[in-house]
């Protein structure tokens, strides 16, 4: 966790400088209360660590972590690129569908969703509509509020400590959560990156 942490945080300065070069910023207005542009790739830094780690836990030999990989590559691709050039709802929509599909395809399953008070709720059993529906839900919920300083990084951060401690590919995450740290550094307010 601090290593990916350590990667993150030092990776991202450069990043920064480059993507302000290149001029891929996200311009004041909107959901931004930023006064100028903001760079907006900065999720290509924590998936720096994030890849290092699924290639050494062995990839090729696990189709979960291959297929993980691949859903998270594409994603990554659809954001750096909707980011820079706005991508149609339908096409984005179509792409992260395929990212689901691949997770799905790598035996990835959603059994059941806790509702309290509500209980357990399992009305698809483990469908791949269910995982789609829910990878769906999560992607967009997740750009929605990347525009917040800090919000995106730190949400990801606890998302990714509780799925360590619950024990769900608990090395990978805990890579996740450190990544979310390092980066939650250079995205609290006035943040200097956005993940995009």
């Amino acid at each position: 966790m601090l290593l990916s942490a350590s990667v993150v945080w030092a990776l991202v300065p450069g990043l920064s400088m480059r993507l302000r070069r290149w001029g891929t910023l996200v311009e004041p207005g909107g959901r931004s209360s930023h006064r100028r542009g903001t760079p907006a790739h900065g999720g290509l830094a924590l998936f720096v660590p994030v890849a290092a780690t699924l290639a050494w836990q062995g990839i090729v030999a696990d189709a979960r972590l291959l297929g993980l990989l691949g859903a998270s590559a594409l994603l990554l691709a659809l954001g750096t690129l909707d980011d820079a050039h706005p991508v149609r709802p339908l096409t984005k929509l179509a792409l992260q569908t395929v990212a689901a599909l691949t997770l799905w395809a790598a035996g990835y399953r959603v059994h059941a969703v806790v509702l309290e008070p509500l209980g357990t709720l399992a009305p698809l059993g483990s469908s791949a509509l269910l995982l789609v529906v829910w990878v769906l839900l999560v992607t967009n919920a997740w750009n929605l509020v990347d525009g917040t300083d800090g919000l995106a990084s730190a949400l990801g951060l606890i998302a990714a400590t509780a799925l360590a401690l619950a024990g769900a590919h608990a090395g990978l995450a805990a890579v996740v959560a450190g990544a979310c740290l390092g980066f939650l550094r250079h995205n609290l307010p006035r943040a200097h990156i956005f993940l995009g």
